[in-house]
């Protein structure tokens, strides 16, 4: 498969430098998406799917430093993603998937880890025939550390973001065959990551 598309929007309420006589800045922010993948069914109703990344954003607002804007920015973020997603068994199911993404900053020449590098999400689930039907869930979630930005601005590291890990539970209970009743839990073990 191969998706592309282009997004657009004026950048609006940003004023440039008053040697300039404070003008509005007139350029558009361009984002231009292109990805490219294969998507292939080795079991009855499990999909795995790779997939290849490219966002190419032109004329976005940067700050200067005496706190006027330019409309100067570019960006370029890359990357790829494998997943899976359906059933292994009649009664087992999974979601899993992991991304890398590289993010580089074409304004001020640096690659900034404005994105978490690595993410890895699984989800999966088990219907429990001698238990009522219940379906019982499981979730992983894992986020590489990554540098808060402003306008794609490298900050302090201090307003680092760490990498951590959270868990999620879930069970469902069939009322009738129209209506169910599911109880959840994000971050299972409150786990303060930001």
């Amino acid at each position: 498969f191969y998706n592309v598309s282009m997004t657009t929007a004026p950048n609006y309420g940003y004023f440039r430098d008053e040697s300039d006589k404070g003008s509005e800045l007139t350029s558009k922010w361009r984002s231009l998406q292109n990805e490219v993948g294969v998507k292939v069914c080795p079991l009855e109703k499990l999909w795995l799917t790779a997939s290849a990344f490219r966002v190419e954003q032109e004329n976005s607002v940067v700050t200067l430093a005496d706190g006027s804007y330019d409309e100067q920015g570019e960006s370029r973020s890359r990357g790829f993603e494998f997943s899976a997603t359906g059933e292994i068994t009649k009664n087992w199911s999974v979601w899993a998937a992991w991304t890398y993404l590289e993010y580089a900053n074409k304004y001020s020449h640096v690659d900034i880890e404005r994105f978490p590098k690595n993410a890895v999400s699984v989800f999966t689930s088990y219907k429990a025939t001698w238990l009522f039907d219940t379906v019982w869930g499981f979730g992983y979630r894992y986020k590489h550390g990554w540098q808060q930005t402003f306008r794609g601005e490298q900050t302090s590291e201090e307003y680092r973001i760490k990498g951590y890990s959270t868990f999620d539970a879930s069970v469902e209970y069939p009322v009738t065959d129209n209506l169910s009743l599911r109880f959840a839990v994000r971050n299972l073990f409150d786990r303060r990551y930001i």
